[in-house]
């Protein structure tokens, strides 16, 4: 976080100059607005929330012709101003954009009743809000917040979590103690570790530089995580089912060996900005007397094996 505190010091110091440089121009002001609502760490965000913020503005502007040209009863354009103030707030979570396009209407629409000066407010409109916009991404490029950096440390905690995950529900099993709080509050913790890993990856995926990158291990080590969490998930529902018997005890107890030896393959996991890596192989062996294998879902998996990935095998209890 200290990168992007220095960067939206430099982009507010930036877009008070423009203020400085233009005194004549009463709404510069919008720059640092722009600045504020989508500068974000990341480059992704921030290109997200830069295109909102642009297609509302210009959608807004445009709307905002007619309104301006065809009614000039200034109650009728309160009226229209407080319908669209509600619509950016009913639409400033679900879609940012819609909100932007009611909240340019209702500010240019009570400007122009409070000061006139329609066309000046339209042209400031626009451009104060692209060169806040071109700022905010400058700004990445000058002091850039990669998730690379944090890529291998989110990694690890996406086996760590559904290792705690596993752990839990072993103890439970054990001990012959119904720990279902235990076991909940694992899976959060496990799903939120998957969905951070996920997050900082989409986002890493489309920042400047890695567009072609094959990303094949990354998306290898996805793909087997969300497949490990489910079968985690599995045996917590074959458990809470009570599931009693031999033949039902072994098969838990089996798919527990499984997923830990699915787990020791991550510990070496590392990466470093464009690169990772998986380091280190071992598979879980089966009786085949009795078992084939172990099938994570019904069209199973194959990964390829080679000195940096697991070995997955295929077939069924």
């Amino acid at each position: 976080m200290l990168r992007f505190a220095v960067r939206w010091a430099l982009l507010f110091g930036a877009g008070g100059v423009v203020g400085l440089l233009l005194p004549d121009f009463r709404y510069t002001y919008w720059v640092l607005l722009t600045i504020a609502i989508v500068a974000r760490p990341t480059f992704a965000v921030t290109q997200h929330r830069n295109l909102q913020r642009i297609k509302g503005t210009v959608m807004g502007l445009l709307i905002c012709l007619p309104l301006i040209y065809f009614f000039h009863n200034t109650w009728i354009l309160l009226a229209i101003a407080m319908l669209t103030l509600y619509g950016f707030f009913l639409f400033n979570q679900p879609n940012y954009t819609i909100s932007v396009l009611f909240i340019t209407i209702t500010a240019i629409v009570l400007l122009n009743i409070h000061q006139g000066a329609f066309s000046e407010l339209l042209g400031s409109r626009a451009a104060f809000t692209l060169l806040g916009a071109a700022l905010a991404i400058l700004g990445w490029f000058l002091v850039p917040v990669k998730q690379g950096r944090q890529f291998s440390k989110l990694a690890r905690s996406v086996v760590e979590a559904n290792r705690e995950y596993l752990e839990v529900i072993v103890k439970g099993i054990d001990n012959r103690v119904d720990n279902s709080q235990e076991v909940r509050l694992a899976r959060k913790r496990a799903h939120a570790a998957l969905a951070s890993f996920s997050d900082a990856f989409n986002q890493l995926r489309r920042e400047p530089g890695n567009s072609r990158n094959a990303w094949t291990r990354e998306l290898e080590f996805q793909a087997i995580g969300y497949r490990a969490n489910s079968l985690v998930v599995g045996i917590a529902l074959s458990v809470s089912g009570r599931r009693s018997g031999a033949n039902a005890l072994l098969q838990i107890h089996l798919r527990i060996d499984y997923v830990r030896s699915l787990l020791g393959n991550w510990k070496n996991y590392n990466s470093n900005d464009q690169d990772t890596s998986y380091i280190g192989t071992t598979t879980a062996y089966w009786d085949q007397r009795k078992y084939v294998a172990f099938s994570w879902s019904t069209a199973g998996i194959a990964v390829a094996v080679g000195n940096n990935f697991v070995d997955i095998y295929t077939g069924s209890l």
